[in-house]
């Protein structure tokens, strides 16, 4: 910063930003005046010119860094850096004309792209929205080196090794791992953000097991034995005291009628549950209807929670308890591992999202 120019100082006025965007612009314009690598004051030394508390500083800083103002190095320190303004390029299933529902990833990944200075560029992966109906006309506009974040991997394999060869640095919301075991030397090449699925399960059954419910009952949509929502499921019933029986899963995909007519031919096992974790949504709603046909009560006769949430457990009658990824997270720390300078494949855990209502 030129020596002639005074440092700014914060307003207090009642009609003045907030202290933390006062903070924001004004140590971004100073430090924007440093070369890049210039060590930047620590959260005690402003705190101490400021006069607030060092929360609000760490916010400040938090967010300059997410900029792309300033970069922090474990065990060294904070310093400047030069304002990233590369394109993300975010690849989407569909022909863009397809392209209308609403992403919470994608949106949270376009917000946290503009705060740093950067934008977001979405890449078609087909030309009809057809799974192997490729575009690589389109792919191949990505350029070597490029910046890729992907919110699913799908059938695309062939489209990562692609983009790893063009020495891309590659950011995939990873949601379902387990389906990719196979997959693993590839994604161990690129970075990962996860979605606490387990622990969900975990937590579902210890609010449970809390409750006093001895019987508890899962809907899962993993054949394998080793799908890590039976896995979990298992595990936390034996470190709550409780048994385990393979009579008590039932394994139903995504379609809401084959979830219906399944536990229908189990209706007479609903007598003895009184707890039940579903998977999905719609698996929630409809042993909700089967529980109200035969008469049990939620939460006085049995308890119920869904690992997915949705606007219609909200709006239940009861208030269907529930348990959710956090989409928004994930599209911003995909955003952050791309800007940053690491170059390592990292993995990133996000935590999940508890909606607790009534049915517990």
């Amino acid at each position: 910063m030129d020596s002639a120019e005074k440092p700014f100082v914060l307003c207090h006025d009642e009609n003045a930003p907030s202290l933390h965007r006062q903070l924001v612009s004004g140590l971004s314009a100073e430090f924007a005046a440093l070369p890049p690598g210039t060590a930047v004051p620590s959260t005690a030394e402003l705190k101490k010119r400021f006069n607030v508390a060092y929360m609000t500083i760490t916010r400040a800083l938090d967010e300059l860094v997410v900029r792309g103002d300033i970069v922090r190095f474990q065990g060294k320190g904070t310093f400047t850096a030069a304002r990233s303004n590369a394109t993300i390029y975010y690849l989407i299933h569909c022909p863009l004309e397809l392209k209308v529902e609403r992403n919470p990833i994608l949106d949270s990944a376009i917000a946290q792209t503009e705060l740093s200075g950067g934008k977001i560029r979405l890449v078609p992966l087909t030309n009809n929205d057809v799974q192997g109906d490729v575009n690589w006309n389109s792919v191949k506009t990505i350029p070597p080196g490029a910046l890729v974040l992907l919110d699913s991997i799908s059938n695309y394999r062939y489209i990562i090794e692609y983009l790893i060869q063009r020495e891309c640095k590659i950011a995939l919301v990873n949601s379902r791992p387990e389906y990719y075991l196979d997959w693993q030397p590839l994604l161990e090449k690129i970075h990962n953000i996860y979605f606490m699925r387990k622990e969900c399960v975990c937590k579902a059954v210890e609010l449970m097991a809390a409750r006093g419910r001895k019987n508890l009952f899962l809907v899962h949509e993993g054949p394998s034995w080793d799908n890590p929502i039976r896995t979990a499921f298992r595990e936390t019933l034996s470190s709550c005291g409780l048994e385990f029986k393979l009579s008590n899963e039932l394994y139903a995909t995504a379609k809401p009628g084959q979830c219906r007519s399944r536990m229908r031919t189990l209706q007479h096992r609903l007598d003895d549950i009184d707890g039940i974790i579903t998977v999905y949504p719609h698996h929630a709603l409809e042993i909700y209807k089967l529980l109200k046909e035969r008469s049990r009560r939620i939460p006085e006769d049995v308890s119920l929670i869904s690992l997915q949430d949705s606007p219609l457990l909200a709006a239940n009658t009861i208030g269907i308890t529930a348990f959710d990824s956090n989409l928004a997270a994930c599209g911003c720390e995909a955003v952050k591992l791309l800007y940053s300078p690491q170059t390592a494949p990292a993995e990133i855990y996000v935590d999940y999202i508890y909606h607790a209502r009534n049915s517990v």
